[in-house]
């Protein structure tokens, strides 16, 4: 049923959040969640349309999660100029809302989601290692990277 299947993605993001709330860093350390999906749009049953990639970050223009998450799909649209990158808006990159796995405590978090899994085209890039790989160089890059963002960031 559709309310077991709300329930069942609930628990697994709280699953994340509760990781991450309970990860252990040493003094002078940050935590960072990138909660990676794949998107979806259908019911199932039919192929999609929709294509691209999306970043959310809880309500707060001015917090370092949400500037985490506009630094992290800015450098993925440098990364993969061929994919369409879906936005809040003209004016931001970062969709807002309050998902479970953003609301911890602790840690700076966004959740990214990679490709539609009901769209060929989409679904054929996710099953394709190279495109994969190429993923995962792009964020460890992107990760390295904004290990000299964060003290920007967060004010240091």
């Amino acid at each position: 049923t559709p309310k077991k299947t709300a329930r069942a993605k609930r628990k697994g993001l709280s699953k994340r959040a509760a990781f991450a709330t309970a990860l252990e860093v040493n003094p002078g350390q940050t935590k960072l969640l990138l909660s990676l999906h794949n998107n979806a749009t259908g019911n199932g049953r039919t192929w999609g349309d929709a294509t691209g990639y999306e970043i959310w970050s809880y309500k707060n223009p001015r917090s370092v999660s949400y500037r985490m998450a506009e630094f992290i799909i800015s450098e993925l649209r440098y990364h993969f100029p061929e994919l369409k990158m879906r936005v809040f808006g003209p004016k931001s990159l970062v969709k807002q809302q309050n998902f479970t796995v953003l609301m911890g405590a602790g840690y700076y978090a966004a959740l990214l989601e990679w490709l539609f899994m009901d769209t060929k085209s989409d679904l054929a890039k996710l099953r394709d290692k190279e495109y994969n790989d190429r993923l995962v160089e792009a964020l460890t890059g992107i990760f390295i990277d904004l290990d000299d963002e964060l003290d920007k960031f967060i004010g240091i």
